[in-house]
């Protein structure tokens, strides 16, 4: 994990609580997220592309630094599969190799005073998506400006309902996707009409989950309870606490803790690293995905949210929509959390398996030195997955799902065999049945 660099956020308390009132006085929902979405429901209940797995918003995260490496690869690959329209490729600006400009160009987009916002990077002319260039609301405030990591999902969020899902209400979902993730869009869907919500009434999210942080970089306030929730369920009420933060008695910095601590490999007292297992989960990684009235009814509380979380780590961007969910918006007794099967955090090897089970999504194929890459790089991997699910199609129809199996077939058999992930993973040509 990243380092984390915690921010005193309390002077935006009252920031936080003004922005609400009036971001809900800007972005009104009349009798609540359910009335919105009834009335949405009703101006599209005789469209075709309504039902609980219905059409998705994809706004995909492309930070600077690896656009041009990464997203010409989705473009070719999944995002081909879907609906031009359906998908949103949000970046902070043009990574420095494209910001060369002439000497006859107006000031630098990196001079305070410049009147232009950073450009879109030059390889975004070539692919047919709609690419646009965010900022959180609060800049110079935040704690990571810099990396869209740790701010893109509020405002991934933001941008999409104010330019899309409000214009549009035959959008049933809204996707928050990163760069290095491979989606299977029909298996999506699929696995979304198996949470049986309806999407325009239900404040539901969903993906593969993971527990909460407890050092997450903020001034304590959500560390604190979630750190208590956890000391909670685990009977440590009363007694020594699960780990300490920042500002409790005896908490030490890393270097202070290096320069005292008798052996690197004794256990640390501080909170590093440290997740809440009992705590209520949250979707991570590959694929966030909410329902059209969470995003709704989240709307009106994005830039409180955004204030209240700025300090959060580098990497914490799901976790502070989190936190606007949980603490900030108010909405928390009424969302509901689900897992959805077949989206996966890491691609096929991290975690091989096989069986009938449809696959939603592989990600990160980049981590670990690409040690879990099948190809030897992004665009290999995800060129592989793409002739998967377009085998599968000619194979058993345009409605036919990609599941592990077939990904197992080709990932470690090269399409040569099939895959038997027990008693031993191997690569048979046949296997035989016992009478």
């Amino acid at each position: 994990m990243p380092a984390i660099r915690p921010t005193n956020t309390r002077p935006l308390a009252a920031m936080a609580l003004a922005l609400t009132a009036v971001a809900a006085a800007a972005h009104p929902v009349r009798g609540g997220a359910a009335t919105l979405s009834r009335q949405a429901s009703e101006e599209d209940a005789s469209t075709s592309r309504r039902g609980p797995g219905g059409p998705i918003a994809y706004a995909v995260l492309a930070g600077a630094p690896t656009f041009s490496a990464r997203i010409p690869a989705a473009a070719r690959t999944w995002m081909a599969a879907v609906p031009v329209g359906d998908v949103t490729i949000y970046t902070n600006g043009s990574p420095r190799a494209d910001r060369v400009r002439s000497p006859r160009s107006p000031r630098s987009p990196r001079s305070p005073r410049s009147p232009r916002s950073p450009r879109s990077p030059a390889v975004a002319r070539t692919i047919p998506q709609r690419v646009r260039v965010v900022a959180p609301s609060f800049p110079a405030e935040e704690a990571h400006p810099g990396q869209m990591g740790s701010w893109s999902h509020l405002v991934r969020l933001r941008d999409a309902w104010d330019t899309r899902l409000a214009g549009d209400a035959s959008v049933d979902w809204l996707a928050l996707v990163d760069d290095d993730t491979y989606v299977f869009d029909g298996g999506l869907r699929d696995a979304l009409s198996a949470t049986g919500a309806d999407p325009t009434s239900e404040l539901l999210w969903g993906g593969a989950l993971e527990a909460p942080r407890v050092d997450n970089g903020d001034d304590g306030t959500y560390a604190t309870d979630l750190r208590n929730l956890h000391g909670a369920a685990t009977g440590e009420v009363g007694g020594e606490l699960p780990c300490l933060l920042p500002g409790d008695d005896g908490y030490l910095t890393p270097a202070e803790e290096a320069a005292t601590s008798p052996s690197v490999t004794a256990t640390s007292r501080m909170c590093r690293n440290t997740f809440c297992p009992t705590c209520a989960p949250l979707p991570q990684g590959a694929a966030v995905v909410l329902s059209r009235a969470l995003v709704a009814a989240l709307r009106p509380h994005v830039e409180a949210c955004e204030a209240a979380t700025m300090g959060m780590c580098e990497a914490c961007g799901s976790q502070r929509l989190y936190m606007c969910i949980r603490y900030v918006s108010g909405l928390v007794d009424h969302v509901r959390t689900v897992s959805l099967p077949g989206v996966e955090r890491a691609p096929w090897k991290r975690a091989p398996r096989g069986g009938d089970d449809p696959v939603v999504s592989f990600h990160a194929f980049e981590h670990r030195f690409r040690l879990d890459s099948a190809t030897g790089s992004l665009a290999g991997d995800m060129a592989q997955l793409a002739a998967v699910a377009n085998r599968v199609k000619a194979a058993r129809g345009a409605d036919a799902r990609v599941t592990y199996q077939d990904v197992a077939d080709e990932v470690a058999c090269r399409g040569a065999g099939t895959y038997v992930h027990a008693p031993k993973r191997m690569c048979v040509s046949q296997v035989a049945v016992i009478p």
